[in-house]
């Protein structure tokens, strides 16, 4: 029932879209809900969708260049920027940990340039490169954050020299706080973007904080007794043999899950740990949570999400975006989203002002698993109008 609805909003709004294109990604998404079944365990299914989305090479088609800004106390950092004849510019903001050229960002970046449209990209805010660039921040860290976007996307626009540009945002996972603060701050002045899309967004990230903390605890003994090779194996014989896994044990599901949450963003984690160590000079040890990674490497974000700040909630931006911006904005998310266990969904589409076909709800996916889909970029183009 849940697909049919969903089909139904989307066949009235993409009324003009080709009725190959509209049946592609029908039959694509009505086989992976079938399939994706299998996939109850939030952590497995995100282990899934970042396992089908990893690739060992790319075919990225743009290039690196040097951003200057006195908002790095290094002065500047390395960005991508792909050039097209099109009049659209993406601007993709990715999750945590995202490196421009390491991790899964190099991946989404192939997939948005399987579209004609120019694209920007800058380092995720806890990448090792954005750590070790040394932002300068204050006490509202999410302005700087926007800022260091705001002089990338001046950069940019004059060298595309282009008349009528449209900018659209993609912002996936943490990066979906900054990409909506920045389209509000960009409505208060300059009016230059848009469309906003979120993919996987945290929606208060002080319970996001809680939920992925506890979500690794749960995990963390599953990960020392299942060992390498176990999970080698379960790697291979259960998410590259099979389109989805097979029937899981609790043991097997907590065993991959842990792939992605130990093994993966926890790893993630420590290298960015060691990044803030090599700049800053301090000796403390290695946290060992992500409230431990925030509090020690930047308290004035630390600070913000301790006490609940409105700034930390994703519908204290939308519900203030108006206008035909506020139209443009697509969110999808997932209903067993790790992150957002816990928050009422519809209560907050009522929150954030939001329509019924701005905010698309898989049924399964875990934190961003939905994205491992095949020419996932057809996914975004069919619900949002940034592609």
């Amino acid at each position: 029932m849940f697909i049919k609805y969903i089909f139904f909003i989307i066949t009235i709004l993409k009324i003009c879209t080709p009725a190959w294109a509209v049946i592609e990604i029908e039959q694509q998404l009505k086989r992976a809900s079938e399939g994706a079944k299998s996939l109850t365990s939030p952590a497995v299914a995100t282990l899934w969708g970042g396992n089908k989305r990893f690739k060992f090479f790319n075919n990225n088609k743009g290039e690196l260049f040097d951003l200057k800004t006195s908002l790095y106390k290094s002065g500047s950092i390395k960005a991508y920027l792909r050039k097209t004849n099109s009049n659209e510019l993406v601007v993709f903001m990715p999750g945590i940990f995202g490196s421009i050229q390491k991790g899964l960002t190099p991946q989404m970046i192939d997939q948005i340039e399987q579209t004609d449209v120019n694209l920007l990209v800058l380092n995720n805010m806890l990448s090792e490169e954005h750590i070790e660039a040394q932002p300068q921040y204050t006490n509202d860290p999410l302005l700087t954050e926007v800022l260091i976007h705001e002089s990338a996307l001046d950069k940019v626009i004059k060298v595309l020299d282009k008349k009528n540009l449209k900018v659209h945002i993609i912002a996936e996972s943490l990066g979906s706080i900054i990409g909506s603060a920045w389209a509000k701050y960009d409505q208060d002045n300059h009016k230059r973007l848009t469309s906003l899309t979120l993919l996987w967004p945290p929606i208060d990230l002080s319970w996001a904080m809680k939920n992925f903390d506890k979500t690794v605890e749960d995990h963390r003994e599953a990960s020392q007794k299942c060992g390498i090779f176990k999970k080698a194996w379960l790697l291979f014989s259960e998410l590259n043999l099979y389109d989805f896994p097979t029937k899981l044990t609790n043991e097997n599901e907590k065993c991959l899950g842990s792939i992605v949450l130990i093994d993966g963003f926890m790893s993630k984690a420590s290298k960015s740990w060691n990044s803030y160590v090599k700049v800053s000079g301090k000796k403390e040890k290695p946290p060992v949570s992500f409230e431990g990674f925030f509090r020690s490497y930047r308290k004035e974000i630390w600070n913000l999400i301790e006490k609940k700040d409105k700034s930390t909630k994703l519908e204290t931006w939308i519900k203030n975006i108006n206008g035909p911006l506020k139209d443009s904005i697509t969110i999808l998310t997932s209903h067993n989203d790790f992150l957002n266990t816990g928050i009422d969904l519809k209560e907050f589409k009522i929150n954030a002002n939001l329509k019924d076909d701005q905010l698309i709800i898989f049924p399964w996916g875990g934190h961003s698993g939905p994205m491992g889909l095949e020419n996932f970029y057809r996914v975004i183009q069919f619900y949002s109008p940034a592609l």
